[in-house]
């Protein structure tokens, strides 16, 4: 019977929610994150320094999935290419709109560019942070609770970066969760 009625709330959610006809963006991310948005565009330098900072953790993240695959485990840098291979055909097959107002917060700190590619249907930010948290909480067992609390923390604090900074949509952040959870447990590999 539960089934029945989650199924029947799902197919009248389908029917009930509006398709978004103008030509701008619709995100519940950038509405939430606007009080953001807004400081940070009144706040440049702090803008950059945050790009900086997101832009460092990404590189020691990836400086993380090499040195592991240095020391014999190839499968997590598999699992990232993978990953940014299948984003790179998504935003290769499909353009999306970025958003008007991203330009007021594009920051040479940001790595990559954003003025090269922009959405790619979901964060490689995101997954990248993801995949190496979960590969790290499974390894260190001894310390599972402080890096899950070190990951979610800067899970939370990355996510309303990109959506303030109109990095990405907030299904581009959902996606990349998903995608590097699924990979992450998945045995292909």
């Amino acid at each position: 019977m539960l089934e029945f009625i989650y199924a029947f709330l799902l197919a009248l959610f389908e029917t009930i929610t509006p398709m978004n006809k103008n030509c701008h963006p619709e995100d519940f991310g950038f509405k939430i994150t606007k009080p953001i948005t807004q400081y940070l565009k009144n706040n440049l330098i702090l803008n950059n320094n945050l790009a900086l900072i997101n832009s460092l953790l990404q590189v020691g993240l990836i400086f993380y999935i090499i040195i592991q695959f240095i020391f014999s485990n190839t499968i997590l840098l598999y699992k990232s290419l993978i990953l940014l291979t299948y984003r790179q055909i998504c935003g290769f097959i499909t353009k999306m709109p970025i958003p008007n107002d991203f330009k007021e917060l594009e920051s040479k700190q940001d790595i990559p560019s954003k003025n090269h590619n922009f959405f790619f249907h979901y964060s490689g930010h995101t997954f990248i942070l993801v995949l190496v948290g979960l590969d790290m909480i499974t390894k260190y067992n001894k310390d599972k609770t402080t890096l899950i609390i070190i990951f979610s923390t800067l899970y939370i604090l990355q996510t309303l970066r990109l959506l303030a900074t109109r990095g990405h949509y907030s299904i581009d952040i959902s996606n990349g969760t998903v995608l590097a959870y699924l990979v992450h447990y998945s045995n292909f590999l």
